[in-house]
């Protein structure tokens, strides 16, 4: 059992982990967008951990009744609610926002369809807190409710502008046992340090939605600070789900999945590969067809069509300026009867 001390309310108490001395503040942060079920879930889970969080659930403008259902929470959690859809990375930044507020050391940004093991956070801030160098952990990340990885680290390769999840299939076994350093960190979990995000920024809004984890991931590297795989830290991620694809790949992980991708590998291009970037471009729309033909066996031409106008738009339009905060409109707090809304 450990020795741990929680304080879950917004008063600013803090938790204490085992192996440490210090008190420490930490907000775990859960998007919702039209799947309360599976939020309620990784809430009461984050809730009942050996080393309890601030719990905040933001609410990304469902249109069901996502907002009556996520009450069943009661004032366990901090509720917010944005209005509309802010994509993945313009939520969590809302979310961000009033977790620096409160005077976090922490910020832990977890998929609504994930769920960590009761040790998770205790086994990462074991990491974090060792060195004040480590600005980011991700844990091990593993299929559904199996011991089969999905992710134990992984690796961004800047010419195809392709990431890879290493060890990924493999047993929970088979994965080493020690922290190291890793050059892709998943959105699925990101443990990061409150005073990383005030120098370095939060999420790019511009992806609103797949890429903007190798981004954050390489600008927190850019900043001096090392990004770690904790392979102790366990969570379970039904893939696909939050998207409503069981699979992982809806219309629109082919179409933000690629418009990103080239989005991001135009912004770290040097002069003069523009021809180079037009033959990535071709490789990146021929390998995302063969795996559709190769593995969707539902709405094949609609993945299609989402490939092709996320290829075009990734190539053919102008990469939008960095958003990397909360726009003041967007943390503007006004208590409810029914939690925190955000104007």
């Amino acid at each position: 059992m450990r020795d741990t001390e929680v304080g879950p309310d917004l008063d600013g108490e803090s938790t204490r982990f085992a192996g440490s001395s210090r008190r420490v503040k930490v907000a775990a942060l859960v998007l919702n967008w039209n799947t309360p079920e599976q939020t309620i879930n990784c809430a009461q889970a984050l809730l009942t951990s050996t080393t309890v969080p601030e719990v905040i659930v933001i609410d990304n403008g469902s249109t069901d009744d996502s907002w009556e259902r996520l009450q069943s929470l009661g004032r366990s959690c901090t509720l917010v609610q944005t209005g509309k859809n802010l994509g993945y990375a313009g939520g969590n930044n809302v979310g961000i926002a009033l977790a620096l507020a409160l005077g976090v050391d922490y910020v832990w940004v977890i998929n609504n369809d994930a769920v960590p093991a009761k040790e998770s956070l205790a086994e990462m801030l074991r990491v974090i807190e060792a060195d004040p160098a480590v600005g980011l952990v991700v844990p091990t990340i593993l299929y559904g409710s199996s011991d089969r990885v999905w992710y134990a680290g992984g690796s961004y390769n800047k010419t195809r502008g392709t990431v890879s999840h290493h060890f990924i299939n493999a047993r929970l076994e088979d994965v080493p046992g020690a922290a190291v350093d890793t050059g892709f960190a998943t959105g699925c979990s990101l443990l990061i340090r409150a005073s990383v995000l005030s120098l370095v920024g939060f999420l790019d809004a511009r992806f609103f939605l797949y890429w903007e984890d190798v981004e954050f991931a390489d600008r927190v590297r850019r900043a001096g600070f090392r990004v770690v795989h904790c392979p102790s830290a366990l969570v379970w991620h039904h893939v696909g789900a939050a998207s409503g694809a069981a699979d992982g790949a809806s219309p629109n992980f082919y179409y933000y999945g690629l418009r990103n991708r080239l989005w991001y590998l135009r912004s770290c291009r040097e002069d003069g590969q523009e021809a180079k970037s037009v033959r990535v471009t071709a490789g990146v729309l021929v390998d995302s067809a063969r795996n559709i033909v190769r593995r969707e066996h539902e709405s094949r031409l609609k993945k299609l069509g989402a490939a092709l106008r996320g290829t075009l738009a990734g190539w053919l339009c102008a990469v939008p300026s960095a958003e990397t905060g909360a726009r003041r409109s967007q943390v503007v707090l006004l208590p409810t009867d029914s939690g925190t809304v955000v104007e």
